[in-house]
């Protein structure tokens, strides 16, 4: 008798369970998930949660949808729509928006019936904002040494993680609070840098940021590259990034790229073959995520990886050649004691904390006052047979300590024996004339920090390799005295003017002492103008003339 009643509870409760599956008979194409985060329009700051579906009405008949909106655990809409059946089935659709901010959503979605109101799903913590994609190599990765906890937010997301096991990843379609000391195996892992970055757009936008960290450690810039089949196969780098971006409907909503990589380019890969290599994969980025503004380059510091000058000077001619690729020094910051990567501490805090300002400058309308750029080379020129002048685009150099790392080839036996500057450039006295075609190349230390050439906002000088010196351009020996430039009175009393051939173009003016040092630089519009040098002291100086990509000098004397 209780083997029998024991057989029919069991039946009840197959029965019960089999109603209710067959009782829910909605079916949802689109719907978010607990966590998620969907893309912000920029324009209204709104976003969309999307929910499709359908109802099957051969176990239960639901007249309508009813959608309720959540924020912070508070009702804020209720919407509803009627279901119209063909064939036992009835579609649905809602685009409910909601606003980007430090708050969170949730949904309820009931099924309505003449005389019931079931709740069919519930989703929490939604978010509306930003996304930005992490990629490079182990410095990208950013997770050892020292931690970024204190900088976890409820509104830093990841989707998945950025595993390398294709099944791993089809598995797991989830979203997380976003872990900066977490590798590539860890659901919501961002990398150290990347969770302080996030933290600090959403401490001064007040809108949710996304984190989708691709980084796959010791890789070559060849692997990062998006194969024919990508869109089809997780075999790749580029594809598995692509595929978790693409499954959570935000390959739209990218805003920039972040790159950290080049150590494992050091010994095989030239200047040209990493830019070529670079611009086919920013093309593939463009291309799948084309709303990306800025691409954000980390230069690689000297240490592991070979000599890596090809790569930095690659890098620094990416960012000098594209306006929408910027670059940012790491000289300066402190090694980890592996002599590869990074601590936190003046380190991968530092990485977050130097972009940040661009990134707020670029895509968020911030202004400031600061130099936020790394200075960088902009021209090499002999001012004398041993003066050689480095023009950069910082508008202050200074050299908290000594500056070293400069390095001379094909110069014969000509050296550096000083190095001091002036304003924006850069004055280094030589041994010897260095010949008619010297270069200089500024390499960095490998470890430490100290003795760089920093801007007002203590940013070193970016790198550079073999940069070409112009030889003919101010030497005093022989100077081009074109007799269709007039400048007089000369003498002067600091005060002269100066009348070229008619020109519509613009002229760009500069006075340097016999040292090299500039005392004098401004743009002029018109082929006549007037010169005023209030603090000069008696002596000569050339005035430089720079014109449709021509250079014309004269010898000023002030007495």
């Amino acid at each position: 008798m209780k083997k029998l009643k024991k057989k029919n509870f069991v039946i009840t409760i197959l029965f019960i369970l089999l109603f209710k599956c067959s009782y829910t008979q909605i079916t949802f194409n689109k719907i978010p998930l607990n966590k998620q985060l969907v893309g912000r329009d920029l324009t209204t700051n709104i976003g969309n949660i999307i929910i499709e579906g359908s109802v099957s009405n051969l176990a239960i008949y639901y007249s309508s949808i009813e959608v309720e909106l959540y924020r912070n655990n508070k009702i804020q809409t209720t919407t509803t729509k009627t279901l119209n059946y063909s064939s036992n089935s009835a579609s649905f659709n809602f685009n409910i928006p909601i606003l980007a901010e430090l708050v969170n959503y949730s949904i309820k979605i009931y099924g309505l019936s003449e005389s019931t109101r079931t709740l069919e799903k519930e989703v929490t913590d939604i978010v509306a904002g930003d996304v930005y994609i992490i990629q490079g190599q182990s410095n990208a990765i950013a997770f050892n040494y020292g931690s970024s906890n204190s900088y976890v937010s409820n509104f830093i997301r990841v989707f998945g993680k950025g595993t390398d096991n294709a099944i791993d990843l089809q598995n797991n379609s989830n979203w997380f609070i976003g872990i900066g000391d977490a590798g590539t195996g860890t659901n919501g892992n961002t990398g150290q840098w990347g969770l302080k970055l996030a933290n600090n757009i959403i401490n001064t936008n007040n809108i949710p940021i996304a984190i989708f960290n691709g980084a796959d450690g010791a890789k070559s810039i060849n692997f990062f590259q998006a194969p024919e089949n990508y869109q089809t196969s997780l075999a790749s780098n580029y594809s598995r990034l692509y595929y978790r971006l693409k499954t959570s409907g935000l390959t739209d909503y990218v805003r920039a790229v972040l790159w950290s990589q080049g150590e494992s380019d050091g010994n095989s890969t030239t200047i040209t073959q990493y830019k070529n290599l670079f611009i086919e994969l920013k093309k593939s980025w463009l291309t799948d995520y084309p709303n990306i503004k800025q691409i954000y380059i980390f230069q690689t510091k000297n240490g592991c990886g070979g000599f890596l000058m090809y790569i930095k000077e690659a890098q620094r001619q990416l960012a000098y050649e594209n306006s929408d690729v910027q670059i940012m020094v790491t000289a300066a910051m402190t090694h980890h004691t592996d002599n590869c990567h990074f601590p936190f501490i003046d380190g991968y805090e530092k990485f977050a904390d130097r972009i940040f300002p661009l990134v707020q400058m670029d895509l968020y309308g911030g202004t400031t006052s600061s130099e936020i750029n790394p200075p960088m080379i902009t021209n090499a020129y002999l001012s004398s047979e041993v003066t050689l002048v480095i023009e950069t685009d910082a508008n202050q150099l200074s050299i908290p300590t000594i500056a070293e790392d400069f390095e001379l080839s094909n110069a014969g036996s000509s050296v550096i024996t000083n190095i001091q500057t002036s304003k924006s450039d850069i004055i280094f006295t030589l041994s010897e004339y260095p010949g008619a075609n010297p270069e200089i190349s500024y390499f960095a230390q490998n470890s430490g920090s100290g003795n760089f050439i920093v801007n007002t906002n203590n940013l070193e000088l970016v790198c550079f390799y073999k940069y070409p010196i112009k030889t003919n351009i101010l030497s005093i020996n022989n100077l081009n005295l074109n007799d269709k430039i007039l400048v007089y009175p000369n003498p002067t009393d600091a005060v002269f003017f100066v009348k070229l051939p008619i020109t519509k173009d613009k002229i760009r003016v500069k006075i340097l002492d016999l040292l090299g040092k500039k005392i004098f630089d401004e743009n002029y519009y018109s082929n006549e103008f007037r010169i005023e040098l209030p603090n000069a002291e008696v002596g000569m100086y050339l005035l430089k003339l720079e014109l449709n990509n021509k250079i014309y000098t004269k010898k000023i004397i002030i007495n």
